[in-house]
């Protein structure tokens, strides 16, 4: 309780506090307009990775959103597990959105994480990463290959 109050209170005195208590990560890109694997999605949590290749992220709206995704391989685990320790902000907003993502065939990035049980979801414009989150985009999608 009282790390939650904490927290709150470094939420509402700046722009955002970057913590180091990830809780679970989704992470993908998404392609409004494309042939195949439109929206592969990723989860970490300190259990497993999983990931989602049906493309149900571009059927609904993208913040309701519900992750279905299957076991993947212990080395590609192995590979997203510095996720976990990544610093990642605590924003003023549960819900942003960076940019116009997938308003003109450049694709957007979605971000879906929690902080001590709070939910944040983000979809972001490859083209105008914001500073609160380009290093980790940079990194990830560095890693991945896109």
């Amino acid at each position: 309780m009282k790390k939650l109050i904490l927290l709150f209170l470094a939420i509402l005195m700046s722009k955002s506090l970057y913590v180091k208590a990830v809780d679970s990560l989704v992470w993908g890109m998404y392609c409004g307009e494309c042939a195949e694997s439109c929206a592969t999605m990723y989860k970490i949590d300190s259990k497993s990775l999983k990931i989602d290749k049906s493309g149900d992220f571009l059927f609904d709206k993208p913040f309701n959103y519900v992750f279905k995704g299957s076991e993947a391989s212990q080395d590609e685990q192995k590979k997203y597990e510095w996720l976990l320790k990544t610093d990642l902000p605590a924003l003023k907003l549960n819900q942003m959105i960076f940019g116009e993502p997938d308003a003109y065939d450049q694709c957007g990035i979605y971000l879906d994480y929690s902080i001590l049980n709070e939910r944040y979801q983000v979809l972001i414009d490859p083209d105008k990463k914001p500073k609160l989150f380009k290093p980790l985009l940079e990194k990830l999608f560095m890693v991945e290959g896109l």
